[in-house]
């Protein structure tokens, strides 16, 4: 098992799921990959470290708990991933952290810069999807 750290992409964004995937794997941050449910032609799936992001979690990490205790080293590189991304996203995208197999149980509507705020606190729910509203969204949603 594992944590799996996901970004969904809004149906308007999926014709430019691989670009925005190529264009946030920046040197400082993670790899972010294209998951082939994107060549389904459904709404495209991004991962973080393609799949596997336990590397970011404390060894206290506990999927019970409210949030996730992460690494406090890694938590700028995953904030300027998620940068890049809304940097090249015109309509809202979901990022969820959740244990494989787990579903979110709330889901918060913030900003890129909230959700950054809320990475680089260690404060990234255990249960929580983040409907992300990027600074470039669309006048016409």
């Amino acid at each position: 098992m594992c944590l799996f750290i996901t970004i969904e992409l809004s149906k308007g964004d999926a014709i430019r799921g691989v670009e925005i995937a190529e264009a946030a794997t920046v040197s400082e941050g993670f790899g972010v990959y294209a998951r082939k449910k994107w060549f389904r032609k459904e709404a495209p799936i991004l991962t973080i470290e393609d799949g596997c992001a336990c590397h970011l979690l404390e060894d206290s990490a506990d999927w019970d708990a409210p949030t996730w205790d992460m690494t406090c080293e890694e938590l700028p590189k995953l904030a300027a991933t998620l940068k890049q991304i809304d940097a090249h996203c015109f309509e809202p995208f979901v990022f969820e952290a959740l244990w494989v197999g787990d579903k979110p149980q709330e889901q918060k509507r913030v900003s890129i810069d909230e959700l950054n705020e809320i990475i680089l606190a260690g404060k990234v729910g255990t249960k929580t999807s983040y409907l992300v509203y990027p600074k470039t969204t669309s006048l016409f949603l």
